[in-house]
C-alpha cells in the first residue's frame, strides 16, 4: 500500500518492440520458417508486457464508511491519515470510528461537528 508521499521503485526490464507496420516490413523478406519464428517471438514479447497501475481514491469510501457527508474529510489530512492507520495497521472496525446520528450528539448538526465526533472516536 503506497500512500501520500511514499515512494516506490519498480525495476522494469525495458526492450523496444517494433510497431506492427515496422514488424511486418521487417519479416516480409525472410523465409516462411523464420517468419513463423519471428511472429511467435513477437507474440511472446507482447504477451509478457504488462504494466498495471491502480489509483484508488480512499477518502470518498472512508467518508461513506464513517457515515459522513461527501467531502467532509476534504481538508482533514491529518485525520484521514490517522483513520487510515487505525483501519489498516490496527484493523480497527470502521463502525467503532464512525459517526452515529442516533447516538452521537452533534449540537448544531454541522459537518464540522460530525467530523469532530469522528476525531474523538479516533483519539
Amino acid at each position: 500500500l503506497v500512500r501520500n508521499r511514499d515512494e516506490l521503485t519498480v525495476a522494469l526490464d525495458t526492450e523496444v518492440i517494433p510497431a506492427p507496420k515496422a514488424f511486418r516490413e521487417a519479416v516480409a523478406s525472410i523465409s516462411p520458417a523464420q517468419q513463423r519464428f519471428a511472429k511467435a517471438y513477437r507474440s511472446m514479447q507482447l504477451g509478457g508486457t504488462l504494466l498495471a497501475l491502480v489509483y484508488v481514491e480512499v477518502r470518498p469510501q472512508l467518508e461513506r464508511a464513517l457515515n459522513l457527508p461527501v467531502d467532509a474529510l476534504a481538508k482533514e489530512i491529518e485525520l484521514c491519515e490517522l483513520l487510515l492507520k487505525l483501519l489498516t495497521e490496527f484493523h480497527m472496525p470502521a463502525d467503532v470510528l464512525a459517526f452515529d446520528a442516533l447516538n452521537d450528539d452533534v449540537g448544531d448538526g454541522s459537518v464540522r461537528a460530525m467530523v469532530d465526533v469522528v476525531r474523538r472516536n479516533a483519539a
